[in-house]
């Protein structure tokens, strides 16, 4: 019975020698690495000029195929003239020059306030790298799926060379309206994609997208660490998403159903902007109680769908007294993701309001009136900022000169709907 525990002694402690390699191999840098990368993602192309009879049934049905629509969006995307008010660059994964200033680069105007925001909020690491990812714009299920697997591929070769050197950077996603959908689709593109890179997004953060029952579904996946769902009462296009719906129109929030309930790391935030009436503005000492005192002296001015990712020299439905013009609403995510986590424990739906004129910003549970006050940004770095931005307003975008390039692009697409169709059918015809 000696030989047997001699043996018995021998495979243990291989077994113990075995398991501490491979605890002392696990890379430390996991948890200490101070590399984020930040990517945002927009969303679509609007398709208000494309809404005829022919092109609802299509985009309903989601075959939207070589279409007009289609082509036209696709050219409107080349152009870069639609990318002088909201962040977006070149499709794909495009790193953000941050430090070169000029007229019509929105993209750079929009993360130096979010850099900025970051830094004063905490929210920033010591090296924090910011992309983009561009996709067509398109309002089809079909191809968002595909564009989720190009940018699934996109990070795993981003990524790659610092997981070589044992660098695990942290990652954040902020997807605005569908680019919200594209960043959700990336928990079906890694079963598709084989990698022996996992990619796990510690921070997932909609604004403005409209949600389906189908989406809590997806936010349940591991890749996913924490999500925060930021929407605002003033968007109204949010909740009027009628073709990527399931049922008839989206909704504005998550909800839990019989089938599935609200993941604990899901935190839902209202996000809510507060300005002084015009008649107060004169009288203002700056001083006004917390709620409910003294809301008689205050209008809403929460953002609408445009005015959450579009800089104030868009001509359509961006308000000039909002108070933190010409900025957008997303700028702020850093603050209003830090008066998240300071709501008390448990909660997981929050109503989040800025008050610029007094710099403060109101934490409240939803449903409950007890709330907390925090700091926000001052009169005077608020005042920097929205000159910051003014150095990036563009020199020709204005209401003729967006109509003009929407109409070429129009124009350009039936041209060459026609051509094919006439290359089909073996005619010889000219189209000038």
């Amino acid at each position: 019975m000696n030989w047997l525990r001699h043996w018995m002694c021998i495979l243990f402690f291989s077994s113990l020698l075995s398991l501490l390699s491979t605890i002392c191999a696990y890379p430390i840098t996991l948890e200490t690495s101070d590399i984020c990368i930040t990517v945002f993602v927009h969303g679509i192309i609007s398709v208000q000029p494309y809404l005829s009879l022919t092109n609802i049934v299509r985009l309903k049905r989601d075959r939207i195929g070589n279409s007009v629509y289609a082509r036209a969006v696709k050219l409107t995307r080349e152009d870069t003239f639609f990318r002088q008010h909201h962040a977006m660059q070149d499709l794909g994964l495009q790193k953000v020059a941050i430090d070169i200033i000029a007229p019509g680069m929105a993209t750079t105007a929009f993360t130096r306030a979010y850099d900025t925001m970051a830094k004063k909020t905490g929210y920033a690491h010591e090296k924090n790298i910011y992309y983009t990812f561009g996709w067509s714009g398109l309002v089809s299920s079909k191809m968002r799926a595909i564009e989720a697997e190009i940018f699934y591929t996109s990070l795993l070769e981003l990524l790659e060379p610092y997981h070589k050197k044992e660098i695990f950077p942290k990652l954040r996603i902020i997807g605005y309206s569908h680019g919200g959908r594209i960043a959700l689709e990336l928990a079906a593109a890694q079963y598709l994609i084989q990698s022996p890179i996992k990619i796990i997004v510690d921070e997932l953060i909609f604004i403005g997208m409209p949600v389906s029952p189908s989406d809590l579904i997806k936010i349940q996946n591991h890749i996913f660490k924490e999500v925060y769902h930021i929407y605002s009462e003033g968007d109204r296009v949010q909740r009027i998403d009628f073709f990527s719906a399931k049922g008839f129109l989206s909704n504005r929030t998550f909800k839990s159903s019989s089938c599935f309930t609200i993941p604990k790391k899901l935190t839902q935030i209202n996000y809510k902007v507060f300005r002084l009436a015009r008649f107060y503005k004169k009288k203002w000492k700056g001083y006004l109680p917390i709620h409910p005192l003294g809301r008689k002296y205050l209008r809403k001015a929460h953002p609408g769908h445009i005015e959450l990712w579009s800089f104030g020299w868009t001509f359509k439905n961006y308000r000039q007294n909002l108070p933190y013009y010409p900025l957008p609403g997303a700028s702020f995510i850093p603050y209003i993701i830090q008066a998240a986590v300071q709501a008390p424990c448990g909660t997981h739906h929050v109503i989040v309001e800025l008050h610029p004129y007094n710099s403060s910003i109101i934490v409240r549970t939803k449903g409950k009136k007890p709330c907390t006050k925090l700091p926000f940004l001052s009169q005077k770095g608020m005042l920097s900022l929205r000159n910051d931005a003014l150095l990036f307003k563009p020199n020709n975008f204005t209401k003729y000169t967006f109509e003009e390039h929407s109409k070429t692009a129009r124009i350009e697409a039936k041209r060459q709907k026609q051509k094919e169709w006439f290359i089909k059918r073996g005619k010889i015809c000219r189209i000038l």
